[in-house]
């Protein structure tokens, strides 16, 4: 599959979404361009024949921050329940409570006392 060249129009305009906080993956999906990368690289090429530093030119978006910190919550809950699991699996062995797989898995099971 041969290079694809995008038209300048659309260059800016993923210019200056990225500039006014969205991320370079959500302007990539949005707008059918192959690689983020190259959203960066572009902005990278405006910076220079602009001589403009890339410190704090950039609009923060607060959308993306929060989606991130649902994402780690999310993240962070399943670790913590995998962690409780293997703490119990290992009380379970070392206490010598458990006399093999099926009682260790009947065990682990969630109860369904309440329903």
């Amino acid at each position: 599959m041969g290079r694809i060249y995008y038209d300048q129009s659309v260059k800016d305009e993923a210019i200056n979404r990225f500039l006014n906080g969205e991320s370079s993956p959500k302007i990539a999906l949005d707008m059918g361009i192959n690689s983020p990368d190259l959203i960066r690289k572009w902005v990278q090429s405006w910076r220079k024949e602009h001589n403009i530093s890339s410190k704090g030119y950039r609009k923060p978006n607060i959308a993306d921050d929060v989606d991130e910190i649902q994402r780690l919550r999310s993240l962070n809950q399943r670790v913590e329940e995998e962690r409780d699991l293997v703490l119990k699996t290992l009380s379970l062995v070392m206490t010598g409570e458990i006399k093999g797989w099926n009682e260790l898995l009947s065990r682990l099971a969630p109860s369904n006392d309440g329903i």
